[in-house]
């Protein structure tokens, strides 16, 4: 219930001002956070990179962990 109410009100910023680089990876059958919401963010965040994962869901971290952790490692 917490969750609903922070992403229920403003957050005090825009996505759209947010210029840092920013990689997202989503499931397109994550049924926690819908895909529409990841395209979204992809679409407004003016430096974001998305990846999308067909038939993963709200958990791809534990099967694709390797190439995150890779990406990650490698931005720092």
């Amino acid at each position: 219930a917490h969750e609903v109410v922070i992403v229920g009100r403003p957050w005090g910023f825009r996505l759209q001002d947010i210029t840092f680089p920013i990689r997202i990876w989503h499931g397109d059958c994550d049924t926690s956070t819908p895909i529409g919401m990841a395209r979204y963010m992809a679409q407004t965040l003016p430096n974001s990179t998305a990846r999308y994962f067909p038939g993963e869901g709200h958990w791809l971290l534990f099967t694709h962990w390797r190439e995150i952790l890779s990406y990650l490692t490698q931005a720092s």
